[in-house]
């Protein structure tokens, strides 16, 4: 009987230890690759790569191209990514406040509960970009392109819609409060 505890407490060790490689390993393989790092800042180019919580601030990124690419967590403070290719993109929970994002293709990215308090969106694509939950708070909007946009929940207080074109847009539970919206097309927004 002694023995069989003594088996039952040691399988228990080793399956405690195996639970936590587990854990190391995964946390460890979320990470970005430094040479996807390397790549962006050599060649302005980084299709379909990880660059999930790497620190991207400051950095100069006109016309980069970053289509597919993992940004989950990273840090674009004050980055400079005009007019760069962010289709389908994963920004999640990004921080992207005060980065000039002026005429980005974020279509169809995902912006879930990313902080782009205020950032310059003017005249970027959002069409079917998912940014529930995002802090755009005193953010440029102008003549943006959000038709079919998912802004459930988004914090756009202060910010500037002029001549954003929402068609379609879902705004369910967003504030808007003090917002302009002069010229703003929302028609058939889902609110």
């Amino acid at each position: 009987m002694r023995l069989l505890s003594a088996a039952v407490v040691m399988l228990g060790r080793i399956s405690v230890a195996v639970a936590v490689a587990v854990i190391l390993l995964a946390s460890t393989t979320l990470a970005f690759d430094p040479d996807d790092l390397k790549k962006l800042k050599e060649t302005n180019k980084c299709v379909e790569c990880d660059l999930s919580e790497s620190d991207l601030s400051d950095l100069r990124l006109i016309d980069a191209n970053l289509r597919r690419a993992n940004l989950e967590g990273a840090d674009l403070v004050r980055a400079d990514l005009l007019r760069a290719n962010l289709w389908a993109t994963n920004l999640e929970g990004a921080n992207l406040s005060k980065a000039n994002l002026m005429r980005v293709n974020l279509r169809d990215a995902n912006l879930k509960g990313a902080d782009l308090k205020g950032a310059n969106l003017g005249k970027a694509s959002l069409r079917s970009a998912d940014l529930a939950g995002a802090d755009l708070r005193g953010v440029n909007l102008e003549g943006a392109k959000l038709r079919y946009a998912n802004l459930t929940r988004v914090n756009l207080e202060g910010a500037s819609l002029k001549g954003a074109d929402m068609f379609a847009a879902s705004l369910k539970d967003a504030n808007l409060a003090n917002a302009n919206l002069l010229g703003c097309q929302v028609t058939e927004s889902g609110c």
